[in-house]
Protein backbone atom coordinates (compact mmCIF):
# COMPACT_ATOMS: atom_id res chain seq x y z
CA UNK A 1 0.00 0.00 0.00
CA UNK A 2 3.10 2.23 0.95
CA UNK A 3 4.03 1.96 -3.02
CA UNK A 4 0.90 3.42 -4.03
CA UNK A 5 -0.61 7.16 -4.25
CA UNK A 6 -3.44 6.49 -2.62
CA UNK A 7 -5.82 3.52 -1.64
CA UNK A 8 -7.75 3.71 -4.81
CA UNK A 9 -5.21 3.17 -7.01
CA UNK A 10 -3.45 0.09 -4.68
CA UNK A 11 -7.56 -1.34 -4.76
CA UNK A 12 -7.64 -0.91 -8.48
CA UNK A 13 -3.70 -2.47 -8.96
CA UNK A 14 -5.30 -5.55 -6.87
CA UNK A 15 -8.35 -5.46 -8.98
CA UNK A 16 -6.30 -5.80 -12.41
CA UNK A 17 -4.39 -8.63 -10.59
CA UNK A 18 -7.21 -10.49 -9.63
CA UNK A 19 -8.44 -10.24 -13.57
CA UNK A 20 -4.56 -11.43 -14.99
CA UNK A 21 -5.32 -14.38 -12.92
CA UNK A 22 -8.30 -15.33 -14.31
CA UNK A 23 -7.55 -14.51 -17.38
CA UNK A 24 -4.51 -16.98 -16.82
CA UNK A 25 -6.70 -19.56 -15.53
CA UNK A 26 -9.79 -19.59 -17.46
CA UNK A 27 -8.98 -18.13 -21.00
CA UNK A 28 -7.65 -19.88 -24.03
CA UNK A 29 -5.63 -18.51 -27.16
CA UNK A 30 -5.33 -14.57 -27.47
CA UNK A 31 -6.41 -14.11 -23.57
CA UNK A 32 -3.64 -16.03 -22.10
CA UNK A 33 -1.41 -14.55 -25.15
CA UNK A 34 -2.26 -11.40 -24.21
CA UNK A 35 -1.80 -11.63 -19.92
CA UNK A 36 1.76 -13.33 -20.90
CA UNK A 37 3.06 -10.11 -23.21
CA UNK A 38 1.91 -7.82 -20.55
CA UNK A 39 3.47 -9.54 -17.64
CA UNK A 40 6.83 -9.56 -19.84
CA UNK A 41 6.23 -6.22 -20.65
CA UNK A 42 5.93 -5.54 -16.66
CA UNK A 43 8.70 -7.39 -15.87
CA UNK A 44 11.09 -5.50 -18.66
CA UNK A 45 9.51 -1.84 -17.15
CA UNK A 46 10.04 -2.82 -13.60
CA UNK A 47 13.69 -4.88 -13.54
CA UNK A 48 15.16 -2.54 -11.73
CA UNK A 49 12.50 -2.09 -9.16
CA UNK A 50 11.67 -5.59 -9.13
CA UNK A 51 15.72 -6.68 -8.38
CA UNK A 52 15.78 -3.80 -6.16
CA UNK A 53 12.74 -5.66 -3.77
CA UNK A 54 13.96 -9.20 -3.88
CA UNK A 55 17.33 -7.49 -2.60
CA UNK A 56 15.57 -5.90 -0.17
CA UNK A 57 13.19 -9.35 1.03
CA UNK A 58 16.66 -11.20 0.87
CA UNK A 59 18.66 -8.44 3.48
CA UNK A 60 15.67 -8.64 5.78
CA UNK A 61 15.63 -12.60 5.83
CA UNK A 62 18.83 -12.45 6.64
CA UNK A 63 18.65 -9.68 9.65
CA UNK A 64 15.63 -12.03 10.86
CA UNK A 65 17.79 -15.21 10.44
CA UNK A 66 20.52 -13.27 12.39
CA UNK A 67 18.25 -11.73 15.20
CA UNK A 68 16.91 -15.26 15.89
CA UNK A 69 20.10 -16.95 16.22
CA UNK A 70 21.14 -14.12 18.65
CA UNK A 71 18.14 -14.90 20.58
CA UNK A 72 19.02 -18.79 20.43
CA UNK A 73 22.15 -17.92 21.44
CA UNK A 74 21.11 -15.66 24.35
CA UNK A 75 18.57 -18.37 25.56
CA UNK A 76 20.82 -21.32 25.25
CA UNK A 77 23.50 -18.97 27.41
CA UNK A 78 20.45 -18.27 30.17
CA UNK A 79 19.92 -22.01 30.23
CA UNK A 80 23.65 -22.93 30.88
CA UNK A 81 23.51 -19.95 33.81
CA UNK A 82 20.11 -21.48 35.24
CA UNK A 83 21.63 -25.01 35.37
CA UNK A 84 25.08 -23.68 36.58
CA UNK A 85 23.32 -22.20 39.23
CA UNK A 86 20.79 -25.36 40.23
CA UNK A 87 24.20 -27.20 40.48
CA UNK A 88 25.97 -24.61 43.03
CA UNK A 89 22.24 -24.85 45.02
CA UNK A 90 22.11 -28.62 45.05
CA UNK A 91 25.77 -28.48 46.30
CA UNK A 92 25.03 -25.83 48.98
CA UNK A 93 22.06 -28.24 50.21
CA UNK A 94 24.29 -31.27 50.00
CA UNK A 95 26.49 -29.42 52.37
CA UNK A 96 24.49 -27.88 54.39
CA UNK A 97 22.30 -30.95 55.08
CA UNK A 98 26.19 -32.80 55.49
CA UNK A 99 27.15 -30.10 58.46
CA UNK A 100 23.90 -30.90 59.98
CA UNK A 101 24.04 -34.21 60.31
CA UNK A 102 27.47 -33.88 61.59
CA UNK A 103 26.45 -31.55 64.27
CA UNK A 104 23.89 -33.93 65.15
CA UNK A 105 26.46 -36.44 65.78
CA UNK A 106 28.52 -34.39 67.75
CA UNK A 107 25.35 -33.27 69.68
CA UNK A 108 24.65 -36.98 70.49
CA UNK A 109 28.34 -38.04 71.44
CA UNK A 110 28.12 -35.16 73.95
CA UNK A 111 27.72 -35.14 78.05
CA UNK A 112 25.06 -33.01 78.85
CA UNK A 113 27.03 -30.57 80.79
CA UNK A 114 28.51 -30.00 77.11
CA UNK A 115 25.68 -30.57 75.00
CA UNK A 116 23.89 -27.92 77.16
CA UNK A 117 27.22 -25.22 76.13
CA UNK A 118 27.13 -26.16 72.73
CA UNK A 119 22.97 -25.86 72.62
CA UNK A 120 23.88 -21.93 73.92
CA UNK A 121 26.35 -21.50 71.84
CA UNK A 122 24.51 -22.07 68.52
CA UNK A 123 21.98 -20.11 69.76
CA UNK A 124 23.67 -16.70 70.70
CA UNK A 125 25.42 -17.55 66.90
CA UNK A 126 21.45 -17.54 65.51
CA UNK A 127 20.34 -14.82 67.22
CA UNK A 128 23.71 -12.47 66.16
CA UNK A 129 22.94 -13.84 62.58
CA UNK A 130 19.49 -13.30 62.66
CA UNK A 131 20.37 -9.37 64.18
CA UNK A 132 22.64 -8.84 61.43
CA UNK A 133 20.41 -9.63 58.64
CA UNK A 134 17.70 -7.90 60.32
CA UNK A 135 20.06 -4.57 60.64
CA UNK A 136 21.03 -4.92 56.78
CA UNK A 137 17.65 -5.30 56.01
CA UNK A 138 16.82 -2.05 57.72
CA UNK A 139 19.71 -0.40 56.32
CA UNK A 140 18.82 -0.95 52.22
CA UNK A 141 15.33 -0.05 53.43
CA UNK A 142 17.02 3.40 54.69
CA UNK A 143 19.03 3.61 51.66
CA UNK A 144 16.00 3.10 49.05
CA UNK A 145 14.18 5.85 51.50
CA UNK A 146 16.47 8.17 50.60
CA UNK A 147 17.26 7.67 46.76
CA UNK A 148 13.36 7.34 46.15
CA UNK A 149 12.32 10.75 48.74
CA UNK A 150 11.70 13.60 46.91
CA UNK A 151 14.05 16.75 46.87
CA UNK A 152 12.96 19.58 49.52
CA UNK A 153 13.83 22.93 48.20
CA UNK A 154 14.46 25.11 51.34
CA UNK A 155 12.26 28.41 51.08
CA UNK A 156 13.09 31.17 53.88
CA UNK A 157 10.37 32.97 55.41
CA UNK A 158 9.45 36.38 53.52
CA UNK A 159 11.00 39.12 55.58
CA UNK A 160 8.20 41.66 57.28
CA UNK A 161 7.97 45.45 55.02
CA UNK A 162 8.27 46.69 58.47
CA UNK A 163 11.81 45.28 59.18
CA UNK A 164 12.88 46.02 55.16
CA UNK A 165 12.29 49.72 55.86
CA UNK A 166 13.73 49.72 59.72
CA UNK A 167 16.58 48.18 57.55
CA UNK A 168 17.16 50.56 54.92
CA UNK A 169 16.61 53.17 57.47
CA UNK A 170 19.21 52.18 59.60
CA UNK A 171 22.60 54.47 58.77
CA UNK A 172 25.65 52.18 56.98
CA UNK A 173 28.75 51.90 59.14
CA UNK A 174 30.75 52.82 55.83
CA UNK A 175 28.93 56.26 56.12
CA UNK A 176 30.30 59.24 57.57
CA UNK A 177 27.96 60.25 60.70
CA UNK A 178 28.24 64.09 61.53
CA UNK A 179 30.02 63.97 64.92
CA UNK A 180 27.13 65.85 67.21
CA UNK A 181 24.54 63.39 65.55
CA UNK A 182 26.79 60.76 67.27
CA UNK A 183 27.09 62.59 69.99
CA UNK A 184 23.59 63.53 70.40
CA UNK A 185 22.67 59.80 70.51
CA UNK A 186 24.75 58.66 73.26
CA UNK A 187 23.20 60.74 75.18
CA UNK A 188 25.09 64.11 75.01
CA UNK A 189 23.80 67.63 75.07
CA UNK A 190 24.77 71.04 73.30
CA UNK A 191 24.05 72.67 77.11
CA UNK A 192 26.36 70.45 78.89
CA UNK A 193 29.73 72.26 78.40
CA UNK A 194 28.56 75.50 79.23
CA UNK A 195 27.13 74.31 82.63
CA UNK A 196 30.28 72.70 83.34
CA UNK A 197 31.76 76.09 82.65
CA UNK A 198 30.14 77.72 84.87
CA UNK A 199 30.08 74.56 87.83
CA UNK A 200 33.71 75.07 87.52
CA UNK A 201 33.74 79.05 87.80
CA UNK A 202 31.70 78.58 91.25
CA UNK A 203 33.83 76.12 92.84
CA UNK A 204 36.99 78.68 92.10
CA UNK A 205 35.34 81.25 93.82
CA UNK A 206 34.38 79.51 96.88
CA UNK A 207 38.14 78.26 96.97
CA UNK A 208 39.11 81.32 96.94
Amino acid sequence: LQDFPSEREYNDYLEHVEDMIMRLTYSEGSGDKEVTEELTKLQKENRVRIKQNAEKRDEEERRDRKILAEEERAHAKKLMMLKAEEAREEERRIEEQQQREKEANELAAMDPAARRKYEKKKKKQAEAEAAAAAAKAKEQERLRKLATAPVVTYVPPPVPLAEVKQAAEQPSPDREIDPAARARAGGFKDAFPEQRAREELLASLFIS
